[in-house]
């Protein structure tokens, strides 16, 4: 049976032929290479007959504070990732109208009402979703409150992904792609932290975040490289 490190090494491998996501396995990579750093250096210092049980234990601290920006940075990396994707979401919405528009501002009125006279919720849907319907008129329906156009919460969301992937094909398919990244990235991450945690005995999780958090200091040079390694996700997923 593969081991959890091999389990997250080979779900994320493939994203190094995906530009945008091969910084992903390199931040899956780098949280790994830190996990096993501490695996070994656990394992040294248990051995060490030498020390007392609270000298192991201010030694693996010691080693804690020595590779607290790695894990900074996988933690960051997670966070940033999901930022930039927000980015890429919010840039494949449908835009807005153009309200300097008189003529189509009058037509997609006129659209919400023929939408709003279909009984049917169903046949309302179906007819939005077709794909050999005008575009405009799930931009009609999109532009104002859902009670405008007879549709709900649901309904405008899968209208929603419907004209992002008209106008975006595959845009859809490649966000999955991305989240899973994120996924695998947070994992990662949750691996070395966890590890960190119990080889230098912190009684809980935000013992030790506070704990990297003031061994680390000042953060600016750090985001700013994550921040760097991970823009082309707000442009491609």
């Amino acid at each position: 049976m593969p081991t959890l490190e091999e389990t997250l090494i080979d779900r994320s491998g493939r994203w190094n032929t995906i530009p945008s996501l091969k910084p992903a396995f390199a931040a899956v990579t780098r949280a790994l290479d830190v996990h096993m750093k501490f695996k070994a250096k656990a394992a040294e210092v248990a051995g060490d007959t030498h020390r007392t049980a609270i000298g192991k234990r201010d030694a693996m601290q010691k080693f804690t504070a020595e590779h607290s920006h790695e894990l900074l940075r996988a933690r960051k990396s997670v966070d940033v990732m999901k930022a930039k994707l927000s980015q890429r979401r919010a840039k494949l919405m449908p835009p807005p109208a153009n309200p300097a528009d008189f003529a189509a501002a009058v037509t997609r009125g006129e659209i919400r009402a023929y939408l709003r006279g279909i009984k049917n919720p169903g046949e309302r849907l179906k007819m939005l979703l077709d794909p050999n319907v005008d575009i405009s008129f799930m931009d009609a329906a999109l532009e104002m409150p859902d009670v405008m156009s007879g549709i709900n919460g649901q309904m405008r969301e899968l209208i929603t992904q419907n004209v992002i992937e008209r106008r975006h094909p595959g845009a859809l398919a490649d966000l999955e792609k991305a989240d899973e990244a994120i996924e695998m990235v947070g994992a990662a991450a949750k691996v070395a932290f966890t590890t960190a945690r119990d080889a230098g005995q912190f009684p809980n999780d935000l013992v030790l975040e506070s704990f990297v958090d003031a061994a680390v200091g000042n953060t600016l040079s750090l985001e700013a490289d994550i921040n760097r390694n991970f823009e082309t996700m707000a442009d491609a997923a």
